[in-house]
């Protein structure tokens, strides 16, 4: 089945240093989104460590794949914020979450840490990104118009409605 059928939608997962500028472009893609009448839900981690029985970083990663299936499989892309620093938590997470779209939102290290006030040396920098998003060389709204007109492009009808 196509993950990117007329029901499902894509889930945008973030992924960057602490101080990359995840929630900032996530919000703000959200806001778009919406402002174009789309569904769009933003899953961070302060909401999630409120919501969830244990916060994304306790072993929650598996309640958060689960939260965010739902929501894309119903129609609502789903921009997720949440630090996420192993290759292989997100690869294992694109092949639990149907439409699920890895966008790096890239700065460099020095910058994040001058940003969140934390360096981030467990960090991987995914290999083959679906979209790499820039974040040191341009406004936040240039970022996130990049995105948009990336999810844009996914979503758009590639033939007929079926019947």
């Amino acid at each position: 089945m196509d993950p990117f059928d007329h029901r499902a939608a894509p889930c945008v997962w973030l992924t960057g240093r602490r101080g990359s500028g995840k929630r900032t472009i996530g919000g703000l893609v959200a806001a778009t989104l919406r402002a174009e009448g789309r569904a769009c839900a933003v899953l961070d981690a302060e909401a999630l460590s409120q919501h969830l029985a244990r916060g994304p970083r306790e072993g929650g990663l598996v309640s958060l794949a689960w939260l965010a299936d739902l929501l894309s499989g119903n129609g609502v892309t789903v921009m997720v914020t949440v630090d996420t620093p192993l290759r292989d938590d997100r690869e294992a997470l694109r092949h639990t979450i149907a439409g699920f779209v890895e966008v790096f939102v890239d700065a460099p290290a020095e910058l994040c840490t001058e940003r969140s006030g934390m360096g981030d040396p467990a960090y991987e920098a995914p290999i083959s990104p679906d979209l790499r998003v820039p974040t040191d060389d341009r406004d936040a709204r240039a970022s996130a118009a990049q995105l948009v007109s990336y999810l844009e492009a996914l979503t758009e009808p590639t033939g007929p409605e079926p019947p």
